[in-house]
């Protein structure tokens, strides 16, 4: 060919492209997109996708994204399968309960034992004290008929359960852990102690740890006693987070006795708490750095002091020794609004994929006055001056006459909350479902929203007094008792 002669051209049809020829990175974002049910049917379409969604980056990518109630992840440590199936699972529930109460299956059983307190645990297991000196255990996977609970601990000679809690938490690394705390007295006769058994001498409180939480029974493996001497307390107050177990008293003037416990060496740190007034209940949100106190009054009182008490306490880094470290309080801020039933929404450093730095509590708020309350948001800033910035959402307006929400407590970024009530008729028992999820629209902030609330006769036909024993919302699982019948009658209920 010469300079300045014309080339030659030979035109050619375009190749048609199919989305196969598409880049891997651009595959995955289209497929994040998707919902966890289009997922599992683009894996049945051909043996590329099937390949392809058995990868890791597509199911934790879309653990991590998803808006559903799941437990905390995704961790290295969990596997593409238990990725996919709590996925699953967390669809299976959304669906069954978006518009109506659909239960996929519903299980009635009896038990004999007449429990003073019980625990509703991990959506799968049942607790119980029995006679003041043991703790039952059902499980709720097999409970069908006539149960016959597993005794899973006993105290000491001499000694009566006054209270028990069952805790677990998300270690930073992703597992797990779950404690019992139990709180011991002494037996003491009439002539030992004037005011009998409401009033012990000596009280001790038990820390264990419980193992086999994949069943088929809980062991218990007890790891420290603390000394309680509490004087004006019958029952605890306990909170949980990665680093730290607070263990308190239901009275204010048993705080100098309350318990902060390292999970790592078991030690207890030395906290010095304001003092406030008696009538204040005490609200512990244990984060992965901040340990949050909130003291909020129970009602307006004529002393003028009806606000709310935030105060943060700085956790120490890991291996620090408790003896030798104390809480040291960091911010602090007062709010003239009262809080109840706080939960935590969103941990920052647990959560520190979200581009959320703020604290997200979630809590039931009433005005000074107390003639009002409604559900909202805390979003609390800790600012370089020492102080707390405090900024409210409210989400549900709520009159004060209505019973509070009780909300799930295990998750991070997503929360459900449950209502219940008596019908007027007497004949059942009425419902109210809210999900509150924590999402970023736009990939630069966080936004809390509440999904859906709906309200259902829900077990028409029960004639007694029911009770909601709990709820777990990764499971799908709701927990009813009868008290009117004996044996007690329970009816566990799925939407999963």
């Amino acid at each position: 060919m010469s300079d300045g002669a014309p080339s030659s051209y030979t035109h050619s049809p375009r190749q048609s492209l199919t989305l196969l020829d598409l880049p891997r990175d651009v595959l995955y974002r289209i497929i994040s997109f998707a919902s966890v049910p289009d997922k599992l049917r683009l894996l049945q379409t051909s043996t590329f996708f099937r390949n392809m969604m058995e990868e890791r980056p597509v199911w934790s990518d879309a653990y991590r994204m998803s808006s559903l109630p799941r437990y905390p992840g995704p961790f290295p440590h969990q596997s593409t399968k238990t990725l996919k199936k709590a996925l699953l699972t967390s669809a299976k529930v959304a669906q069954n309960s978006e518009s109506e109460f659909v239960p996929t299956s519903t299980r009635i059983f009896k038990d004999d034992k007449q429990y003073i307190y019980h625990r509703f645990f991990l959506g799968r297991w049942y607790t119980g004290i029995d006679c003041r000196r043991r703790i039952n255990c059902v499980d709720l996977d097999t409970a069908r008929g006539e149960v016959i609970p597993t005794v899973i601990y006993r105290c000491d000679d001499g000694f009566y359960i006054i209270d028990y809690a069952c805790l677990s938490t998300t270690s930073l690394e992703g597992y797990t852990t779950a404690f019992a705390v139990v709180l011991e007295a002494k037996e003491v006769s009439w002539e030992e102690h004037p005011f009998g058994l409401n009033h012990p001498t000596q009280q001790v409180i038990k820390l264990l740890k419980i193992a086999n939480l994949d069943g088929p029974v809980l062991s218990l493996e007890l790891i420290r006693t603390y000394p309680a001497f509490y004087s004006h307390s019958v029952k605890m107050m306990c909170a949980i987070g990665p680093r730290l177990l607070v263990v308190a008293g239901d009275s204010q003037l048993d705080q100098d006795k309350w318990l902060y416990i390292d999970l790592e060496t078991f030690k207890p740190y030395q906290i010095s708490l304001p003092p406030v007034g008696v009538q204040y209940r005490t609200s512990f949100i244990c984060c992965t750095a901040h340990l949050l106190v909130i003291r909020s009054p129970y009602r307006p009182n004529s002393a003028g002091t009806n606000h709310t008490i935030f105060n943060a306490f700085a956790i120490p880094a890991s291996g620090s020794d408790p003896q030798r470290d104390a809480l040291k309080m960091t911010h602090h801020c007062q709010h003239p609004n009262i809080f109840a039933h706080i939960s935590l929404l969103h941990d920052p450093t647990m959560d520190s994929w979200r581009r959320e730095p703020r604290i997200l509590l979630l809590a039931n708020i009433s005005d000074i006055s107390h003639t009002s309350t409604f559900l909202g948001v805390v979003r609390l800033h800790l600012s370089e001056d020492r102080t707390i910035m405090c900024n409210i959402q409210n989400l549900y307006p709520r009159r004060y006459s209505e019973d509070f929400i009780t909300f799930t407590r295990e998750l991070r970024g997503s929360n459900r909350g449950l209502n219940a009530r008596h019908t007027d008729d007497g004949m059942g028992v009425e419902l109210d479902w809210h999900e509150v999820t924590l999402s970023e629209p736009d990939g630069l902030r966080s936004e809390v929203q509440v999904t859906h609330s709906i309200k259902k006769n829900f077990l028409s036909g029960w004639q007694g007094n029911e009770w909601v024993e709990g709820i777990d919302a990764p499971s799908g699982r709701v927990l009813f008792r009868d008290e009117d019948e004996s044996p007690y009658v329970y009816k566990l209920v799925e939407f999963a």
